[in-house]
């Protein structure tokens, strides 16, 4: 990380603009206004000088995709919590605990979706109130998962614990 070329938002407004765009059309609104707010470092890969790595409040918040799109990490879902997400995958409440814990989203346990997907198209999870839990890929499309009762319907990447249980243990 010694090599990368790391620069505060400031020397790189335009930049910044491009990539909140970008994570407000992969992820919707609210998650490009959510980077402006903070204190964001980007890390330029020091062969090709291509974006690679986001950083907010010294924390990863996102990485930067062969094909130019931004994948959230788990910091980036954590400030997501609390607002409304324009594009996400309801789950029901019977998976949010095995969501939760980076298990997939299967056809059955779909409950709704907010915006329009595409298949192979990232996206967030949310528990039935509204709160992020796991962000994946898509793996089958948007109209047909009401018509499967088996199957994985949401590949997931990662997923974040609950608040709750970090102060129990």
């Amino acid at each position: 990380m010694s090599n990368n070329r790391i620069f505060p938002h400031r020397e790189a407004p335009a930049e910044l603009g491009r990539v909140s765009a970008l994570l407000d059309y992969v992820y919707g609104p609210p998650t490009g206004s959510i980077l402006k707010k903070l204190g964001v470092k980007f890390v330029y890969s020091p062969r090709s000088q291509r974006l690679r790595d986001i950083y907010a409040d010294g924390l990863l918040y996102a990485v930067m995709r062969e094909d130019g799109y931004p994948l959230l990490q788990k910091y980036g879902l954590k400030l997501l919590e609390g607002s409304f997400l324009t594009k996400s995958i309801t789950v029901k409440a019977e998976a949010v605990q095995c969501v939760r814990a980076g298990g997939n989203v299967f056809c059955r346990h779909v409950a709704g979706f907010n915006g329009r997907f595409a298949i192979d198209e990232d996206c967030v999870v949310v528990s039935p109130d509204d709160r992020p839990i796991a962000c994946g890929r898509l793996l089958i499309h948007q109209d047909e998962i009401r018509f499967f009762k088996k199957g994985v319907a949401v590949k997931t990447r990662f997923g974040v614990a609950d608040p709750a249980d970090e102060i129990e243990q």
